[in-house]
């Protein structure tokens, strides 16, 4: 399984289950929750999470989704669930799935693209600079 298919399985998405069409890059879908809920990091999101969080509130983020942190999770879904209220979490999903999520929507936000494709491109560096290093040997 490449590491599309595996982030696709993560988050819950199947051919029986595909995802919804959003209207933005940065909406990341949530229809387990409710028809067209989804999840987004605005302006004001942001601002309210580095109220929570303190000024390293990115660094936080993005450690919390990972790890994953309930706290760091049910706070940024009441902040950045749209379309739905966060009541009834994690809707059948599980907490890594929910990090996944939350840890897209900040990648968006960004990078402007999906966090399936900044891991492509950040594989695909790691490629690039392996073969530099075979051209170039060290002395």
């Amino acid at each position: 399984m490449n590491i599309v298919e595996k982030i696709k399985t993560m988050i819950g998405i199947t051919e029986e289950n595909p995802a919804p069409t959003v209207t933005s890059i940065f909406h990341v879908p949530m229809s387990e929750v409710a028809p067209g809920a989804y999840v987004h990091m605005d302006i004001d999101a942001l601002a309210q999470l580095e109220r929570d969080f303190g000024e390293d509130y990115w660094t936080i983020l993005s450690a919390g989704f990972q790890k994953p942190s309930p706290l760091i999770i049910s706070r940024c879904l009441a902040v950045c669930l749209k379309g739905a209220e966060p009541d009834g979490a994690p809707w059948g999903l599980t907490l890594e799935q929910l990090g996944t999520r939350l840890f897209d929507a900040q990648i968006r936000v960004l990078k402007g693209i999906p966090l399936e494709e900044a891991i492509m491109a950040v594989k695909q560096h790691e490629r690039n600079i392996a073969v530099q290093n075979e051209k170039e040997p060290l002395a």
